[in-house]
């Protein structure tokens, strides 16, 4: 008898599989690798874009909430606004005045110029008024063509040189008003009225 082996062939050599299987699964865990990779980088974009567009939303809802609070023709507080610092203001206690401002005639202004004209002459006023205000003095637009005043700690001789101040700042403007019964030039009629501390 005689013993003889028959060589396997070299694909069928047990280091060979086992080589190959390592091959595969480190070619497997490079593909796993680049995958993740492109998965974290997808991730990481994402997060930028959300983070992007929640910074663009927020500017969004404070331009809204702002308009909210805006007259648009004027740039100054609305009614709402104004009412909402009035009643800090009082709750507050502390001394205030108020004064309501009306423009004289301005429905025969706007029946003669025309609306486009009003709106211009409005938003003039509105200019004059927010060079007059500060951190103790809030300007709003409270109707047509009525604003108003809030002085905070403030006397009522103190408020009424500022409304002097608007007066002689309107005349100075020198708005034609063709239409007024009361001269030739826009006016305004200003009520004022002051609190104590209490």
């Amino acid at each position: 008898s005689v013993e003889f082996t028959i060589a396997p062939f070299w694909w069928q050599r047990p280091d060979l599989r086992i080589g190959a299987l390592l091959l595969l699964a480190g070619l497997v865990g490079l593909a796993y690798a680049s995958r993740m990779r492109q998965v974290r980088m997808r991730q990481s974009e994402l997060q930028r874009e959300v983070a992007l567009r929640t910074d663009e939303l927020a500017s969004a809802n404070a331009l809204l909430a702002d308009a909210a609070r805006r007259d648009f023709l004027t740039g100054l507080g609305n009614r709402r606004e104004f009412n909402a610092q009035l009643a800090r203001t009082w709750a507050a206690g502390a001394p205030l005045a108020l004064a309501v401002i009306d423009v004289d005639h301005f429905k025969a202004y706007n029946d003669h110029l025309g609306h486009l004209a009003g709106d211009a002459c409005l938003a003039r006023i509105g200019e004059l008024l927010r060079a007059l205000a500060g951190p103790t003095l809030h300007c709003a637009r409270i109707g047509g063509e009525e604003f108003a005043l809030l002085f905070e700690s403030h006397a009522a001789a103190h408020a009424a040189r500022l409304c002097d101040t608007l007066r002689t700042a309107l005349q100075e403007a020198n708005l034609t008003h063709p239409a007024s019964s009361t001269g030739t030039r826009v006016t305004v009629s200003i009520g004022l009225a002051s609190r104590r501390s209490d």
